[in-house]
């Protein structure tokens, strides 16, 4: 069967290329979570389709796989305006939305559910600033 990195590739591959943004794949290393296919799913697919909604054209967005000490770390990289750290902690509140400026589709209940999917799945997820520009999601789970 298709890595859920994959199945997200297929699914979001057209919209990506609808707003000149290229999806790219880095799969360093594989590896298995047990659980709830399309809920996992769910949360790789909310991921990118976030990054490509606050992405500017001609930008890419990368999803990377990795295992490190033991961690699954799926990352969602994308190449936009960022998050500001003082709304880092609150994307991830119920209906929650970046301000208005950004867009005027909502973050907020995606991003709620994607960190209950993962929990309920043993794991966290966090988002860093990558870079200058940009925003790295990271979902990590054991295995």
């Amino acid at each position: 069967s298709e890595s859920l990195i994959e199945s997200t590739i297929d699914l979001y591959g057209f919209i990506a290329e609808e707003k000149k943004i290229k999806l790219v794949s880095k799969q360093k290393e594989n590896f298995n979570v047990s659980g709830d296919r399309t809920r996992l799913l769910q949360v790789v697919a909310n991921l990118v389709d976030n990054a490509i909604k606050y992405s500017p054209e001609g930008t890419t967005v990368t999803i990377e796989s990795d295992v490190s000490n033991n961690v699954g770390i799926i990352s969602v990289i994308d190449e936009g305006s960022g998050i500001p750290e003082s709304e880092r902690i609150r994307i991830w509140e119920r209906l929650y939305r970046m301000d208005a400026s950004r867009s005027s589709a909502g973050l907020g209940l995606g991003l709620s559910l994607v960190k209950a999917i993962v929990q309920a799945h043993g794991g966290s997820v966090d988002v860093t600033a990558n870079g200058s520009t940009g925003s790295s999601f990271s979902v990590k789970f054991p295995v």
